[in-house]
């Protein structure tokens, strides 16, 4: 949340910052303007995205009510709620900004407690506009696209902006029963989800294939992996499907970058769902950092909460990071580094192929910070 304290007093200034700052709101969201024309200056910096404003009535630049005039003619599709602050002897006068556009008056001099609640019930007010914004952006986002998308189990868990940027990204396409989607053994560029009918997975393995259902995604474990598909992909029904090409999905990241937690997640999901019960060595999920980061494969192991020892090799480089629960215990170079410092070296290691096995850590911990600020 934005908010412009408007006053030429620095003290008073500095009061309303400390009050704000008390009230949970971070310094760089606090601006300060010293008369009316500064005010105005740093709103159109700002492009008009001030969530409300403090104002001292007798600042230069308000006379007949000029500001509130300005503010309305230079933002005329957005009401921004102005508090402006009186003395006693003004009751009468400031009633008339009240007429003119502003939103509460604050008598000086003021307790802290009756300041705060005033400034709380214009961001509660500000909240509760939003929330309502939020809702008419879904009825919206309802409206222009089909019901059954909607119903997508992995399309709600996005954040509505995400999800419509997803949906807009993405190519639909139907396929007749028996209609061949992917084979196993090439490369899939995009992540499937069936919106209608029901896919079969065959896998190369043989044994009986898997059906997906409406709602469900497919082919994510090579989409993120980068690795060939293990199993061919065909529709079992009349089926209507939407694909995510990989170069989109890159720009999607890009606009919203909270996409990779979420699929990370789901990867998470499909990799438990496929796992078999495994003896210490084999490797269970592997890839290359081309197509999915350092940051994306330690996040999928720890929303997995795996324990066991993720190998990397690039060129004649090998390396062992060993994980426990998800978390970064371990970290070696072969004839190199160890610990935090092997692990930085890593994270640059973009072109590096990777295998992860379960099995138990052995030997002390040479890691002892978290994970995800490692990551930062």
């Amino acid at each position: 949340m934005k908010i412009l304290v408007a006053d030429d007093s620095r003290t008073m200034r500095r009061v309303f910052r400390t009050l704000l700052e008390s009230m949970g709101h971070a310094p760089g969201e606090i601006f300060e303007a010293s008369d009316a024309i500064e005010a105005v200056s740093i709103l159109k910096i700002n492009k008009f995205e001030i969530d409300y404003i403090i104002a001292d009535h007798d600042m230069a630049g308000m006379e007949d009510h000029r500001f509130l005039h300005r503010l309305k003619a230079d933002c005329p599709h957005k009401s921004i709620p102005v508090v402006m602050c009186i003395n006693p002897n003004q009751r009468m006068l400031a009633a008339e900004s009240i007429r003119h556009g502003a939103t509460m008056l604050l008598e000086r001099p003021f307790r802290d407690a009756e300041a705060r609640q005033k400034l709380q019930a214009i961001e509660a007010g500000l909240k509760a506009k939003k929330a309502e914004e939020a809702s008419q952006l879904m009825k919206a986002i309802v409206s222009t696209t089909t019901e059954l998308e909607l119903d997508l189990p992995f399309l709600m868990q996005l954040p509505s902006q995400t999800m419509k940027a997803f949906l807009q990204l993405s190519i639909r396409s139907t396929y007749e029963a028996g209609q061949i989607i992917f084979q196993a053994g090439k490369p899939v560029d995009s992540l499937y989800v069936v919106t209608l009918g029901d896919v079969e997975l065959v896998s190369q393995e043989g044994g009986r294939p898997e059906i997906i259902r409406e709602g469900e995604t497919f082919g994510e474990l090579a989409f993120m992996s980068g690795q060939r598909s293990t199993g061919t992909a065909r529709a079992h029904s009349m089926s209507q499907i939407i694909a995510l090409p990989r170069h989109r999905l890159t720009e999607l990241i890009g606009h919203q970058p909270r996409m990779s937690q979420y699929l990370s997640a789901l990867v998470a999901r499909r990799s438990k769902q496929q796992a078999k019960p495994a003896s210490p060595g084999n490797t269970e999920f592997s890839g290359n950092l081309h197509s999915m980061s350092f940051a994306d494969v330690l996040q999928l192991l720890q929303v997995g909460r795996k324990t066991g020892i993720l190998r990397l090799e690039m060129g004649a480089g090998h390396a062992e990071i060993g994980i426990d629960g998800g978390e970064v215990r371990q970290a070696s170079i072969d004839g190199g580094p160890k610990g935090e410092e092997a692990f930085y070296q890593l994270a640059g290691w973009r072109s590096a192929t990777f295998g992860f096995s379960s099995q138990p850590l052995k030997g002390p911990a040479t890691v002892t910070s978290p994970t995800m600020p490692l990551l930062m």
